[in-house]
């Protein structure tokens, strides 16, 4: 490869951010068509739906379309993309260790405390490896914004 072409594409950490956030949207879609499929079927015969549902779907439609944009920005190597990609780095990571801090066990089978703790467990080295990757010199020098037309 020549110097021109290879200054077009970004890095191979930054390409792997990409690939991993296509897959969580990818995820995302299969768990959101599932669950729309799943919940109207079952509740097709009632007017009423659980109110958990909407919640559930609707983080599952802003996570495939956050994640979505934000690889797509990383790809066209755009600052606020990488701005984007750090606080998805960070804001999951608290939003689950405040829960984990502040929920409290039902009686009977309750599954939510071992859910949380292995999101921790899963979270804190991808949220390491983000903002490693996205925040070295070389890596910020490829986000830098260009100069506005005249």
């Amino acid at each position: 490869m020549n110097n021109e072409s290879s200054a077009k594409l970004p890095t191979l950490a930054v390409i792997a951010v990409v690939v991993f956030q296509f897959l969580v949207a990818a995820l995302a879609l299969i768990l959101f068509a599932r669950g729309v499929r799943i919940g109207f079927a079952e509740h097709s015969a009632e007017n009423t739906h659980p109110p958990d549902v909407w919640y559930a779907l609707g983080e599952l439609l802003a996570t495939i379309v956050v994640c979505a944009v934000s690889a797509t920005g990383l790809l066209m190597r755009r600052m606020w993309a990488r701005w984007l990609t750090l606080i998805l780095a960070t804001v999951p990571l608290c939003a689950v260790v405040m829960e984990k801090a502040v929920y409290k066990r039902h009686p009977g089978f309750d599954f939510t405390p071992v859910f949380l703790e292995y999101a921790i467990w899963a979270l804190v080295p991808i949220s390491l490896w983000w903002w490693l990757v996205l925040t070295r010199k070389r890596v910020k020098a490829q986000f830098g914004s260009l100069p506005l037309p005249r």
